[in-house]
């Protein structure tokens, strides 16, 4: 049922059968696993509609994981900024994180910024607080303590107890 369902275009199938695939289980599928999950990826984005954003999300989440396909974090941001890119504020929250931390990628400045200024202007208080941080720092930004004041208070008023705490 699994390959007949491969056959006919299911992307969870195709991807449980890449995985099979790849682990050595699944020796009579015929198709390349990086082929199966570039078709099957393919068809998780679909049509350009409202719930986009979550399909672009789970393909990142797969690449993350390495549960299905290799494990690529530079992949995987990359697919968040595509989300972020298209609005998405929780997928410019993780570019964000990914960068602020730079264990799993290279860290680039800009991207941060530009992404946590994003997360930040979307109402996410932990990105209002890392930017708010930058701008108390005059570290990455100018030092703007009002700009500071404003995202420390803004993450409060979002019920974020540490902007409280940045803006004592």
């Amino acid at each position: 049922y699994l390959l007949s369902a491969a056959a006919g275009g299911s992307p969870d199938a195709l991807l449980r059968a890449a995985q099979m695939r790849a682990n050595g289980q699944l020796e009579s599928y015929g198709l390349d696993p990086r082929t199966a999950v570039t078709i099957a990826f393919g068809a998780i984005l679909g049509a350009v509609d409202a719930d986009l954003c979550s399909r672009i999300n789970r393909i990142a989440r797969n690449y993350e994981s390495g549960d299905i396909v290799e494990q690529d974090y530079p992949l995987a941001e990359r697919w968040l900024r595509l989300g972020a890119d298209l609005g998405d504020a929780s997928a410019a929250w993780k570019v964000a994180r990914y960068h602020l931390t730079s264990e799993r990628i290279v860290k680039d400045n800009d991207i941060l910024l530009k992404y946590l200024a994003q997360a930040a202007a979307a109402g996410i208080p932990q990105a209002q607080v890392e930017l708010g941080e930058f701008y108390q720092d005059g570290s990455l930004l100018p030092l703007d303590m009002d700009e500071a004041e404003a995202l420390f208070d803004a993450a409060a008023r979002n019920g974020y107890g540490v902007g409280n705490l940045r803006l004592v």
